[in-house]
């Protein structure tokens, strides 16, 4: 019988990368507008590196907004959801920052309603039929899930990992804007 021959294995040397899907600030900003593109989003990012990025639909819709990047200054665990350095780079879109309303995210679907600013309690969805009325999840790996309602007018905001998809916390922002009155065919 004949033998086949293989070729040599050959052994790739190990480098030291990040984790990170993406490790330079060029493929990075290219993938969130190569990614909005393909699904009609126009989106504007702001600093250079962009320390954050806005929907022109939210924009459009009057709702004052912002999605961090990795670039945004780093906020200390356990305290407010902005370190003063990333309330200075949001300043021009995120509105008062001693307004803003967050939760501690548990990666549950726990909800909270938002009347005013501050820490609400522990949850992963926060809704607020006020107008003006500024919200804020922190996300790395996990999604933040805009839903609103123009009509009621009715936002929410949750904070969606697989955990979160688990437990149905989308569904529960569904819900909650319901029970607000919001209607979910639009």
């Amino acid at each position: 019988g004949a033998r086949l021959k293989c070729a040599p294995r050959v052994r790739r040397a190990r480098t030291l990368r990040s984790r990170r899907t993406s490790t330079s600030r060029h493929s990075s900003d290219d993938r969130l507008i190569n990614r909005a593109a393909a699904v009609g989003t126009a989106v504007t990012l702001h600093g250079a590196p962009p320390t954050h990025l806005t929907l022109d639909a939210l924009t459009a819709a009057g709702l004052q907004h912002a999605t961090t990047t990795r670039h945004c200054p780093r906020t200390p665990a356990g305290s407010a959801p902005f370190s003063v350095e990333a309330r200075t780079a949001l300043s021009g879109v995120a509105g008062d920052g001693g307004r803003l309303a967050f939760a501690r995210q548990v990666h549950g679907a726990g909800v909270v309603h938002a009347a005013g600013g501050g820490r609400l309690g522990e949850a992963d969805v926060i809704v607020t039929t006020t107008a003006g009325q500024p919200l804020a999840v922190v996300t790395a790996d996990c999604l933040p899930i805009v839903l609103y309602d123009p009509a009621r007018p009715a936002l929410a905001l949750a904070h969606v990992g697989w955990r979160g998809t688990v437990k149905s916390a989308t569904r529960a922002a569904v819900e909650a804007l319901i029970a607000l009155g919001a209607d979910p065919s639009r």
